[in-house]
């Protein structure tokens, strides 16, 4: 199965052409497009957007600006989401620029990461070697500045990070791929490529998160401080008529699915690793497990798993004191286009298919804390609601009435592994091969069964996983 999980964030973004000079003798400047990026959802499940090749991308009356968007479940319940994740994207082209400043100050959350990806929505590497992806505890601080996942201290401390593909050293990514690259989407420039912010377990909400300023340096010599995109840009660009054609795309249920692993999909209810080297915007920090399951009414999966340990709160702490993994997950898939979370009822009743570490109740085993999860369609959850409360360590997570039989994935994801934890998914090196990855994750591999709610109801999850 192509590993599809980075992301389901990423959505149209376009920017309109660089009009204006600073620091230009002339004060005339060439015309540069910054970033035509019209990343969609559509486009990583193989849909091309239906947009000429020399059709306009950018709004002129919009001003240029930086992180056109930003994408969560709250919003865009596509592509595989997690309820704990926001990612900032925007897109930049090199035909006229040649490096590209971040100054931001360290957020007040468990993990962030920035990531440069070429045309091709893949991370790349600079001829020595250094790949396009930065995590929180490897950006060095301004003078003065704390990184607080490296010293015991508050958020807020400043860092600067360098795109070039001339520099290198500290607190250095490469700008762009160093060979050409096949276009994720069709009919978009040679020079396009993307950057991306991705935070993880926030305290309070996204919107408080602080945003790099972004400064692009032009090969002339100006440079430009970009403005951080408004409501009111974000309105007009997607008023285009590529803007508006890409909205239709992504939200288009359907669209056929991808057969990703086809023939050579693992058994039902059997765990592996998806592919990482598939997937748009993979995040470098993670790996993901996960079962595939088809539906039945009367029935419900079973899965649990003895869990590695993690930071517990909504802030940065040092990395990695002793902790096996920054973060874990899990969520219930539809497995078809577009790829959504389950999510069942509205307002206060509403229920997401992912439940997070900090969210997950667990009991002591002998190797550490166990979880267990119970999937069902919501018509079947009263019949298995007491056993549910008696328990007090099951997590329920629902099936897709919506979606009926169509065949779902229950993943687990492994985010940022401490170089001592081998277990994780990050080292299971072989892909659609349930084996190679029990053999890696041993004690930590996730056990699936399906039974009937009534055998569930009356026996326990034990008896559900015994057979």
């Amino acid at each position: 199965m192509a590993e599809r999980f980075t992301q389901p964030h990423i959505q149209m973004m376009t920017m309109s052409p660089h009009n204006e000079a600073v620091n230009h003798n002339d004060g005339v400047k060439k015309t540069a497009v910054l970033a035509l990026a019209t990343i969609t959802t559509a486009a990583m499940v193989g849909v091309a957007p239906a947009i000429a090749a020399d059709a306009p991308l950018a709004a002129t009356d919009a001003q240029p600006c930086s992180w056109w968007i930003e994408t969560s479940l709250a919003n865009s319940n596509v592509f595989y989401p997690d309820t704990s994740a926001a990612y900032w994207t925007m897109g930049y082209g090199t035909d006229e620029v040649d490096e590209i400043t971040l100054s931001g100050e360290y957020p007040n959350a468990r993990y962030f990461a920035i990531q440069a990806y070429g045309g091709d929505a893949q991370l790349f590497k600079s001829p020595g070697g250094q790949l396009s992806a930065i995590t929180d505890f490897e950006i060095a601080p301004d003078p003065d500045s704390i990184n607080p996942w490296v010293n015991d201290a508050a958020a807020g401390g400043a860092w600067t990070l360098t795109l070039s593909d001339t520099k290198t050293g500290q607190n250095v990514l490469p700008l762009s791929p160093q060979q050409a690259v096949e276009p994720l989407i069709p009919g978009t420039p040679a020079d396009l490529n993307f950057l991306m912010m991705r935070i993880y377990v926030p305290t309070g909400s996204f919107n408080a998160m602080p945003l790099p300023e972004v400064t692009l340096h032009y090969k002339d010599g100006s440079t430009e401080l970009l403005s951080q995109c408004t409501k009111a840009d974000r309105k007009v660009l997607a008023k285009t008529k590529a803007g508006a054609s890409l909205v239709k795309a992504l939200t288009d249920r359907k669209n056929p699915p991808i057969p990703d692993c086809g023939n050579d999909c693992p058994p039902e209810l059997e765990s592996f690793k998806v592919q990482s080297l598939a997937t748009p915007f993979p995040n470098a920090s993670s790996a993901y497990i996960g079962a595939l399951f088809t539906p039945q009414k009367g029935r419900v999966v079973v899965m649990r798993a003895t869990m590695p340990t993690t930071p517990s709160g909504t802030t940065p702490e040092v990395w990695p004191a002793g902790k096996d993994l920054r973060y874990w997950s899990f969520c219930n898939y539809v497995y078809t286009s577009p790829y959504p979370a389950v999510v069942v009822g509205r307002g206060e009743n509403k229920v997401v298919g992912c439940t997070a570490d900090y969210q997950t109740p667990s009991t002591r085993g002998a190797a550490g804390n166990q979880v267990t999860l119970v999937l069902s369609f919501p018509s079947d959850k009263k019949r298995i609601d007491k056993r549910l409360a008696k328990s007090k360590a099951m997590t329920w997570l629902p099936m897709s009435a919506r979606y009926g039989t169509t065949q779902e994935f229950i993943a687990l994801r492994n985010m940022l592994p401490n170089p001592a934890f081998a277990q994780s998914a990050t080292s299971i090196e072989v892909t659609n091969d349930p084996a190679a990855a029990e053999a890696v994750m041993g004690e930590y591999y996730p056990q699936v069964a399906m039974c009937s709610a009534r055998k569930l109801a009356r026996q326990g999850a034990a008896a559900c996983l015994a057979g």
